[in-house]
């Protein structure tokens, strides 16, 4: 059974409408931002905009198990590491 986790994306960085100050925030990280995965019909894999017609999602900071070969063989042609 393969296992597949999308990639970790860049830090958010903490804003907040209300503060009109961001000086006491400098001091918190932000927190991290998972990437959302979407296989398109014709095989093509699309990261953070859903194309609408997606015949596979992975949404970011999930841990997928039970993915089919055919998942897998599209996900490593894009460049994604899938675990065996």
């Amino acid at each position: 059974m393969a296992t597949f986790v999308p990639p970790i994306g860049s830090y958010n960085s903490p804003t907040y409408y209300w503060a009109k100050d961001e000086a006491p925030f400098r001091y918190y990280r932000g927190t991290p931002k998972g990437k959302n995965i979407y296989v398109k019909p014709d095989g093509t894999v699309v990261e953070n905009h859903d194309p609408g017609n997606a015949i596979y999602t992975y949404l970011g900071g999930h841990v997928y198990t039970n993915i089919s070969a055919t998942e897998v063989s599209l996900l490593q042609a894009a460049g994604y590491t899938v675990d065996a």
